[in-house]
C-alpha cells in the first residue's frame, strides 16, 4: 500500500464532529512517516470481493488526527475516483486500510493541541489479494503451536463488527483457515460460518488479519508459510 499525505491544521474549536468540519489553514510539514502500515493479512482480507484493474486503483481518503494520540486515524472515502471509475466495494477498503496506518505526529509538537484532517491517497494493489487455498480440515500443513505476539484489542474488534449483525444485536462465530505471512500476519479465510446472513464470514478474516505471530513456532521452526485454523468469536460490543 502506497500513501501520499497531506496535514491540514483544524482549530479544536471547529471540529464538534470531524466529517463536518473545514480546514482553517494548510501548511506544509514535509512527508509524513508511516510508523506502522496495515498488515499484509489484513490488506488481503479488505480486498476481498473487490475487482481491481491489473494496474490497481488510487483512492483518496480524508482521515482525522488527534493531537496527543498516537498517530491512529479516522478515515472516509473523498470523491477520489477518476472519472468514468465506480470500482464497487474499493473505496471502503482503502479507508479501512489506512485506518490501520499509524503516522508520525512529532513534527507537529510545536503546534497548540487540535486536530487535524489529512487527505491521503491509497494505492490499492491486486497483490495483496492472495490466491488462498486451504488444505482439507485435519492437513498437517496445519499447526498448533504458533505463538501469538499481538492479537488485537476489544476496541479494534469492535471497529471490525459487521455493521448489520451490530444493528441487529446478534453474536456469531466464523472458522478462519490462515496462512502466514512474510510479515507474520495471517492472511485468512473463511471455512465455515455460524449464521451467514450477518457478515461474521467478512468481519473473521480483517480481525484475524490485524493479529501478528512470533517468528518461530514454539518447537523452533520458522512461523512464516505455515496454516492455521481457528474460530473467531464474536460478542458484542461493551
Amino acid at each position: 500500500m502506497s500513501l501520499s499525505i497531506v496535514l491540514m491544521f483544524l482549530a479544536a474549536a471547529a471540529t464538534p464532529g470531524w466529517q463536518g468540519v473545514r480546514p482553517e489553514k494548510l501548511f506544509d510539514i514535509g512527508k509524513v512517516r508511516v510508523l506502522q502500515s496495515a498488515p499484509a493479512g489484513y490488506r488481503h482480507a479488505v480486498l476481498a470481493g473487490v475487482d481491481l484493474p491489473t494496474s490497481g486503483l488510487d483512492v483518496t481518503l480524508t482521515c482525522s488526527y488527534r493531537m496527543g494520540g498516537e498517530g491512529w486515524g479516522r478515515c472516509r472515502p473523498s470523491d477520489g475516483f477518476e472519472p468514468g471509475e465506480d470500482v464497487s466495494g474499493a473505496r471502503s477498503a482503502a479507508a479501512r486500510q489506512m485506518g490501520w496506518t499509524r503516522i508520525d505526529m512529532s513534527k507537529l509538537s510545536a503546534f497548540r493541541p487540535v486536530d487535524f484532517v489529512s487527505e491521503a491517497k491509497v494505492h490499492l494493489s491486486p497483490a495483496d489479494r492472495l490466491d488462498l487455498q486451504p488444505p482439507p480440515r485435519g492437513d498437517a500443513a496445519y499447526v498448533t503451536n504458533v505463538v501469538w505476539d499481538y492479537k488485537p484489542p476489544a476496541d479494534a474488534v469492535a471497529r471490525e463488527y459487521p455493521d448489520r449483525a451490530l444493528r441487529l444485536g446478534m453474536t456469531g462465530s466464523a472458522t478462519v483457515a490462515c496462512r502466514v505471512l512474510e510479515d507474520l500476519s495471517p492472511a485468512c479465510v473463511t471455512v465455515s460460518v455460524s449464521d451467514p446472513e450477518y457478515g461474521f464470514e467478512t468481519s473473521a478474516p480483517r480481525i484475524m488479519g490485524l493479529s501478528r505471530v512470533a517468528p518461530k513456532l514454539t518447537d523452533g521452526r520458522p512461523a512464516v508459510g505455515v496454516w492455521i485454523r481457528t474460530r473467531v468469536l464474536f460478542s458484542l460490543p461493551e
